[in-house]
């Protein structure tokens, strides 16, 4: 099923735009998932958002024939700051994230401290090894709920 959630973040300074599908389960903090990044810098679309932006790819076209002439809002911010380097480990690329800022859903704040790993390629077993060891060494525990998810559920 295609199921979207849309964030923007800035990397290095840029802001960018990402569509995310598929991959509803996680498990232990590990998300499965397909997603697409535009970067929005110097476009007008950094301030009033336009799904237009997706439509290169088929997801993208999906999600702008889905939601044709229906009017975007703000649902929740997840607003934050993204530190990132790429390591090798065993055999596999995994990008090793740092994201701090907060979630914002009207009045409401919540905070964001994570982080994260992504397997640019290799195995998913060297991405779990990582995590555990990381886990065990900064006695951190794992986020079974996303950005997004965490945002809708401040009360």
């Amino acid at each position: 099923p295609f199921s979207p959630s849309a964030s923007r973040f800035p990397v290095s300074g840029s802001i960018v735009s990402t569509i995310k599908w598929g991959g509803e389960k996680t498990e232990n903090g590990l998300f499965v998932h397909e997603e697409y990044n535009v970067c929005l810098d110097n476009s007008p679309y950094n301030k009033v958002p336009d799904l237009g932006i997706f439509s290169e790819k088929i997801k993208g076209r999906t999600l702008v024939e889905r939601c044709e002439e229906k009017a975007l809002f703000v649902v929740v911010e997840t607003n934050y700051t993204r530190r990132r380097a790429k390591l090798l480990y065993n055999n596999s690329i995994i990008e090793a994230a740092v994201d701090m800022g907060e979630l914002v859903k009207g009045d409401l704040r919540g905070k964001i401290s994570e982080i994260e790993l992504e397997l640019y390629e290799g195995n998913l077993n060297d991405v779990i090894e990582l995590t555990n060891k990381i886990s065990e060494n900064y006695k951190l525990e794992p986020e079974n709920l996303s950005k997004f998810a965490r945002a809708i559920n401040l009360k």
